[in-house]
């Protein structure tokens, strides 16, 4: 289209000689219509604790509750700085329903989750605060998952768990010494068998080392142990009867490796206990 303007000053709007088939784009004009501020507004923000309601209910009817256990752990990572319209209590769930190994996990989760949401509320920088954290479960996770010799000691007399008699660390070369190998575990995953028990199985083997030459002497074979309870231990321990090689070995440091393995979970742990073997001539010398 194109304009004229006529005698008296205004404008007139006459036909375009463009070609028919160019497009014209025609105005658009936007109408602003204002709220009422009478009507409330439609709440956005996840209420934390009917969405933690809800998965305790699902977690109750379900045959493995530890998914809707561990959603409902994250959940304060939903109300970092005040994204949510109500705030959680400290996490809680049935012990009943979970084992140690599991319970474990839920809690450090827990953990993790609520300082993330405290530190980045405090405004720490997102990707700084991210990457610590992680860091931090992945680590508290590792641990709590290891099965670790907390305690392993030569003894003379074992009464019961981290009840025992030591032996002194220097035996007489040239003779053969009994001793009792006492071996305090960490991290034993127990699992339920018929009848309301629950077993546990381990399998263990010493190597006797010489440390000067790193020379392996003595070597025994793999044995297994099961043990049934009527529930799970945290002060379990093995007792193994060993007698150290003395008569053919030399006078000089040696230690003896313990090795332990768990079958049903196919986790390892070892440890070295170092002991010497002197002449016989000076033992009780002062």
């Amino acid at each position: 289209m194109a304009s004229s303007t006529t005698e008296e000053g205004q404008q007139s709007v006459v036909p375009s000689s463009a070609p028919d088939d160019q497009m014209t784009v025609e105005p658009v004009t936007a109408e602003f219509i204002p709220t009422n501020p009478d009507v409330p507004l439609m709440e956005s923000r996840p209420d934390l604790e009917k969405i933690a309601t809800v998965l305790r209910g699902m977690a109750a009817e379900a045959d493995d509750p530890v998914p809707y256990h561990l959603a409902e752990s994250i959940l304060p990572l939903l109300g970092v700085k005040g994204l949510t319209s109500s705030t959680l209590g400290d996490f809680e769930y049935p012990e009943d329903d979970l084992d140690g190994a599991e319970a474990s996990m839920l809690a450090e989760v827990s953990v993790f989750s609520a300082t993330v949401r405290t530190r980045l509320d405090g405004g720490e920088p997102t990707r700084v605060v991210l990457i610590e954290e992680l860091e931090r479960l992945l680590d508290r996770l590792e641990r709590s998952s290891r099965l670790t010799i907390a305690v392993a000691e030569l003894c003379s007399e074992v009464r019961g768990a981290g009840d025992y008699e030591l032996l002194p660390r220097v035996f007489a070369s040239g003779r053969d010494q009994e001793v009792l190998v006492y071996i305090d575990l960490d991290g034993e995953d127990w699992s339920e068998v018929d009848g309301g028990q629950w077993a546990w199985a381990v399998e263990w083997q010493l190597e006797l080392h010489q440390i000067a030459d790193q020379s392996i002497p003595h070597q025994t074979e793999w044995s297994r142990q099961e043990i049934k309870r009527a529930y799970p231990v945290d002060d379990n321990y093995l007792l193994i009867r060993y007698t150290i090689p003395a008569e053919d070995l030399a006078s000089a440091l040696y230690t003896l490796k313990i090795r332990v393995r768990e079958p049903g979970t196919r986790r390892e742990t070892e440890r070295s206990i170092q002991f010497q073997l002197v002449p016989r001539s000076t033992i009780g010398r002062g």
